[in-house]
């Protein structure tokens, strides 16, 4: 009863984006952002959190911030300053891209202000390790249920212990941080010196999370965890040394999950991790990585200032392509259309320029200055915290694909950063304080007006996926949802294509031959390549046909459809 009079309102509300909020599932389409159904949830509870927090800061008399906090904004108010200057190419796109990050500085931001103690965050990390073992249940239960699998859960087809991010190197990253994280309350009182069961309970967790990660042989995971464990021990050693029994227990159970996830999956764990570590290093054609990496670099030369606008690489690298393999007629690339080039640094600098990577090195900077300030005991340890989905960050996309992480990783920072917090005196006039109180409830109700009305437009996508959506205006909510509009419009006008091309409806052919031609200017997808060439060869438009067959088979040129459409115009011409 006591413990419960300590915790504060953000606690609970903290728990609860934590913990209960990624529960949530449904069948979706998936993808990224809020076509993942948790993460619509993980926004509506974050929302609330970031406005109530600014409502807060009306209440207190000082503004708590970090010693280098000019720093860490210089990334968001920097990749917003590229963005306008290169041009908005896609409206929606940077809109949310923008209201991501900034959303999250509220997130981090606001946090500051509730002046949450070590005690505090060593109870937010615990609830964490929890949330970390209902990821690997469901793992866990993706790799023994093989039919029969309940559609509450995402099941997985190849027994991948993916958990409830539907991505295995999501999961990866995530269970190594939960692994570092229960590393270090090993060391903390609220484990040392509270009740033996959190212990039991801790300990579970991390044999159970260091099974997932074995099993799913990410060589993410196993390289971060690599990389962390060390400057976790060095940074903690002295209660290591104090404590031999805890990790000698630790130790145990660590090689035994680890031993046991090698035998029973033969075809992941460790083998895995070694075949896919000497692959990315046999040579540049060897791996489609390398190759998305050269056309990136060849795109930032082209605009390295401002970089080609927010939204614009997935056109912009599509269409470099065809030059790429003309130089390197051998080279490696992935088959489909590449939307990110799986390394975040990169992506900005694509899209944002010099600018733009500047604005991400001044916050590394200004994260490793408040590192440095802290003591040994507490540097290398938070540092290696940081790591598994920093990294992730490196070789994938693990912000855009999982709520959860981005707010974990916030989480992560707000832990670091609080030693060198600092109260400023803020003196707002009544009209001032009055108005930041009135911003602060409407933009969170309208916040939360647009995550419901999002909720409900993926509710139409679920409907789809099952086959229950209606045959008449399936999506009625999504088509007038700015997130979900276009989505809803692309699966539509496929629908329709098919549809046509069964029963021969020319006119909606001719429609869908339109369309195609024009999404395939900012979206050169490869499905939008094939039914375009198809639908125009059906409407007997031979020279447009063989002209996007051209184009698309430039840009994909391993795709049988596209290749056969080619030969096909060459022997009528």
């Amino acid at each position: 009863m006591d413990l419960l009079r300590t915790i504060k309102p953000i606690e609970w509300m903290l728990f609860i984006l934590f913990l209960v909020a990624p529960l949530y599932f449904h069948p979706n389409i998936g993808g990224t952002g809020l076509r993942i159904p948790n993460n619509i949830v993980i926004w509506f509870v974050a929302s609330i959190i970031g406005f109530y927090s600014l409502y807060k800061l009306t209440v207190n008399q000082h503004i708590y911030l970090p010693r280098h906090f000019i720093l860490l904004l210089s990334f968001p108010i920097l990749a917003l300053f590229s963005g306008i200057i290169a041009g908005i190419e896609n409206i929606d796109l940077w809109l949310f891209r923008m209201l991501y990050i900034w959303g999250g500085v509220l997130f981090l931001f606001g946090l500051f202000q509730h002046q949450l103690k070590q005690i505090h965050f060593d109870r937010l990390l615990f609830v964490l390790l929890f949330s970390g073992f209902i990821h690997s249940l469901v793992g866990l239960s993706q790799i023994v249920i093989v039919t029969n699998y309940p559609n509450w859960l995402p099941f997985n087809a190849n027994a991948a212990p993916t958990g409830l991010f539907q991505q295995i190197n999501n999961q990866a990253s995530f269970q190594v941080t939960i692994v570092l994280v229960g590393l270090w309350l090993t060391t903390r009182p609220f484990i040392r010196h509270g009740h033996i069961w959190r212990f039991i309970a801790l300990i579970t967790i991390i044999s159970l999370s260091s099974f997932i990660v074995s099993y799913s042989g990410s060589r993410v995971g196993a390289l971060a965890f690599i990389l962390a464990l060390p400057l976790m021990l060095i940074s903690r050693w002295h209660f290591v040394k104090t404590d031999k029994k805890r990790w000698l227990s630790i130790l145990i159970m660590f090689v035994i999950a680890i031993s046991s996830a090698n035998l029973i999956e033969q075809k992941r764990g460790l083998g895995s991790v070694l075949e896919k570590t000497a692959a990315i290093n046999a040579g540049y054609s060897s791996t489609a990585r390398l190759g998305i990496y050269n056309i990136s670099l060849d795109l930032i030369k082209e605009k390295p200032l401002f970089g080609h606008g927010i939204g614009s690489f997935a056109r912009v690298w599509q269409y470099e392509k065809p030059d790429f393999y003309q130089q390197h007629p051998e080279a490696t690339l992935p088959s489909q259309r590449v939307s990110h080039p799986h390394n975040e640094a990169l992506f900005w600098l694509v899209e944002g320029g010099l600018v733009a990577a500047v604005g991400i090195l001044l916050l590394s900077i200004g994260i490793i200055l408040s590192l440095l300030k802290l003591p040994v005991s507490r540097r290398y340890a938070y540092a290696a915290l940081l790591i598994p989905i920093s990294l992730h960050t490196q070789v994938e996309l693990p912000f855009y694909i999982s709520a959860q992480h981005w707010f974990v990783f916030l989480l992560l920072l707000a832990l670091i950063l609080r030693p060198s917090l600092k109260p400023f005196t803020i003196k707002l006039s009544k009209i001032a304080n009055l108005s930041i109180k009135l911003f602060a409830i409407a933009a969170g109700f309208a916040s939360i007006i647009f995550i419901s009305h999002s909720y409900a437009a993926s509710n139409e996508f679920k409907a789809y996926v099952l086959k229950q959506a209606p045959a008449e205006r399936p999506f009625q909510i999504a088509q007038q949802n700015p997130y979900f509009d276009s989505l809803a419009t692309d699966v539509m006008m496929l629908s329709m294509f098919q549809t046509s091309m069964k029963y021969g409806i020319t006119s909606s052919i001719k429609i869908f031959a339109e369309w195609s031609e024009q999404a395939i200017i900012s979206n050169p997808h490869i499905v939008y390549f094939r039914m375009a060439v198809d639908a125009n060869l059906f409407l007997q438009q031979t020279e447009q046909a063989c002209l996007l067959a051209v184009t698309g088979n430039a840009i994909y040129p391993n795709d049988n459809r596209l290749e056969s459409a080619v030969q096909h115009c060459e022997r009528i011409s």
